[in-house]
């Protein structure tokens, strides 16, 4: 399928939701920590909540940002931006100290909507020169209550295009801080048209989504993607293990996202008489980095079918790559492009690589606004990655003769753990302020429930004796607790390239444990 703006349906979030309002009114839409809204809920809600907006003064082109666990003001306040242009900012609640001044700094939000947990956080480590109206959907004091930001007038009359950005999500990189993707309106309902049909969407279907509001797969897979083809969602606050077939099964859900590591957590669950107790049809492949016993495992003991798919946030979410549902799919790949956009695998010098030889995945799109239009703030790193016109992915992959994918990994400097995506750049610059480092390196290596770990190679000045346990608590006040070291090596040089005098990461990553002191063994023991 292949949509232009002339024959799409919808091209704007608002025209989505209040369509779906008109012809479904009472419908129960989404349920978010059991908080339940209907399709007349969420366009009149929104709209109220963008006249409460601008009475703020938030204008087109400006920012409201929020820092909370799953909520429905996270969909209420970007449905509000999208009607009056405005742009909405998602904050991931893992941020502190450092990389969430570094954020709220470059996010740059003319409002600021928290939860009580995230504002102690944000009391830690706002700084002074950042002034900004601040609400919480909790009481909280020194704090406007959100439900205050609702308003009994009409919004405004506000055009907005296809191509107006209406949401900013910070991603791992693979230099600096955490860069905030700028994606369009139109990115959102050509997602939602392509996650509808690589899974055969119905009316009739259920998600049940344990994924975060400020990452882009909850947004079009959980969201936008039911309210387009007319089906619920329930989003929890978090991904709990020992509750998760329960909450399937109550939700009546046909489609789930575990994501990355929750693959091998369930599968390592004791077999259940309940666990194909249930009438889910489908979930998305997101098990590149895990062990392929476990896709094959997860399959065969639940019965779910699994949509091979590659993506990315600048690229267009979820499904960019994938294999439709029902179609033969090529045993060891990622699927193909399926018409939505230009796939190309090139070599350092952009030529392009044989069919089977792994290079960088780069990308291109065939449909208008279907990726990102670019990076907040940062036009040069824009620039950076769209190299000759096609966007650098950064991840590593080769293609055969008919175009299908095959995602082999990430270039160095990138890691994921626990399906959070952790630039080992922003790891490192935070550690080398730690008293006693000369040098500092961050690799990812194996995890045994897949994906990675972090793991830190430590160079000590001359003379100096670093505490692992101390440097590792000092790093939770300093950065999300999901990019602090799990391991931690000391080592008296590091191994350098002799053209570039490079690290070699590879060959890091290659070390093995053996040596390193286990943050997670050591709190065992004290436990």
């Amino acid at each position: 399928m292949k949509i232009r703006e002339e024959n799409a349906e919808f091209e704007t979030i608002p025209a989505l939701i209040d369509d779906r309002a008109a012809r479904w009114g009472d419908k129960l839409a989404l349920t978010i920590v059991d908080k339940s809204l209907t399709y007349r809920d969420i366009a009149l809600r929104s709209a109220s909540l963008a006249a409460g907006l601008t009475e703020q003064g938030v204008a087109k082109g400006d920012v409201v940002a929020t820092f909370m666990h799953n909520h429905e003001a996270q969909v209420l306040i970007w449905f509000a931006c999208c009607r009056i242009g405005a742009i909405a900012a998602p904050l991931n609640v893992g941020l502190q100290g450092d990389d969430l001044r570094y954020t709220l700094n470059d996010v740059g939000a003319e409002l600021l909507i928290v939860d009580s947990e995230c504002w102690e956080k944000l009391e830690a480590a706002v700084p002074e020169n950042i002034s900004r109206s601040v609400f919480s959907v909790e009481p909280v004091a020194d704090c406007g209550h959100f439900n205050e930001l609702f308003s009994a007038s009409a919004p405004p009359s506000v055009v907005v295009q296809p191509g107006d950005t209406c949401c900013i999500i910070y991603t791992g990189g693979t230099s600096g801080m955490p860069k905030g993707v700028a994606l369009s309106q139109f990115y959102y309902i050509v997602s939602a048209y392509r996650w509808g049909s690589a899974i055969k969407a119905t009316s009739s279907d259920h998600h049940y989504s344990v994924l975060q509001c400020f990452h882009v797969a909850a947004q079009t897979n959980a969201i936008v993607t039911p309210i387009l083809y007319g089906y619920g969602s329930t989003l929890d606050r978090w991904f709990s293990l020992s509750r998760y077939w329960s909450r399937v099964r109550a939700c009546d859900a046909s489609i789930i996202d575990p994501m990355g590591s929750m693959f091998t957590l369930l599968v390592k669950q004791p077999p259940s008489p309940q666990d194909r107790a249930h009438r889910v049809r489908v979930t998305w492949g997101a098990t590149a980095m895990l062990p392929k016993h476990v896709e094959e495992d997860f399959v065969e003991r639940f019965g779910i079918f699994i949509v091979p798919v590659y993506g990315g946030t600048e690229i267009g979410g979820t499904a960019v790559v994938h294999t439709p549902l029902g179609e033969i799919h090529r045993k060891g790949t990622n699927g193909h492009p399926n018409g939505w956009c230009d796939l190309r695998i090139v070599d350092a010098n952009e030529e392009p690589v044989p069919v089977g030889t792994v290079g960088l995945i780069t990308v291109r799109p065939t449909v208008p606004y279907s990726m990102l239009n670019g990076y907040h703030n940062n036009p040069q790193r824009t620039l950076d990655c769209l190299v000759n016109m096609w966007w650098h992915t950064g991840d590593l992959g080769s293609v055969d003769e008919d175009g299908w994918l095959t995602f082999v990994g990430r270039e160095a400097h990138w890691l994921r753990r626990r399906s959070e995506n952790i630039s080992a750049y922003e790891v490192e610059s935070i550690l080398a302020r730690y008293p006693g480092i000369a040098e500092v390196v961050v690799v990812g290596v194996p995890s045994e429930l897949g994906e990675d770990e972090v793991k830190a190679f430590i160079r000590p000045e001359n003379g100096v004796s670093i505490d692992p346990r101390e440097l590792t608590k000092w790093a939770e006040d300093h950065m999300a607790r999901f990019k602090v070291p799990r391991f931690v090596e000391f080592v008296e040089r590091l191994p350098q390239s002799a053209a570039k005098q490079e690290i070699e990461r590879h060959k890091l990553k290659q070390h093995g444990n053996e040596r390193a002191w286990d943050r997670e063994a050591a709190d065992m023991q004290k436990a």
